[in-house]
């Protein structure tokens, strides 16, 4: 049996995503990437990220597995209910953009020296 839901945290804690099975709704955020004006790599060591805005977005991944068509004004029901959960993981992990404190975080563990 395989995962019907998945989130989507980078960015120290930030919930960016949620999709189903068949949906994934993408969060407004800043994120970095290799796009203008990033730097390419350069002997081996990784370039310098670029910053992009995300807006808010749904896409239909049945459709358009390369997420280039924003659906969200067809399927309005699954915008709310991938918010409805999304909101679950928030109250219960956190998350950095809506600044929201989880109720299952704990702190991470720590390694001593012996």
């Amino acid at each position: 049996m395989g995962r019907s839901e998945f989130v989507y945290y980078y960015d120290k804690n930030s919930l960016k995503a949620i999709r189903n099975e068949r949906f994934k709704l993408v969060f407004p955020a800043t994120s970095q990437t290799y796009g203008p004006p990033a730097f390419p790599a350069l002997n081996g060591f990784p370039g310098k990220y670029g910053t992009d805005s995300v807006k808010l977005a749904l896409y239909d991944l049945w459709t358009d597995p390369g997420e280039d068509r924003d659906v969200q004004q067809l399927y309005p029901e699954a915008v709310k209910e991938l918010n409805q959960r999304a909101d679950y993981y928030r109250k219960t992990l956190g998350d950095g953009l809506t600044q929201s404190i989880g109720t299952e975080v704990r702190p991470a563990g720590e390694v001593y020296n012996q």
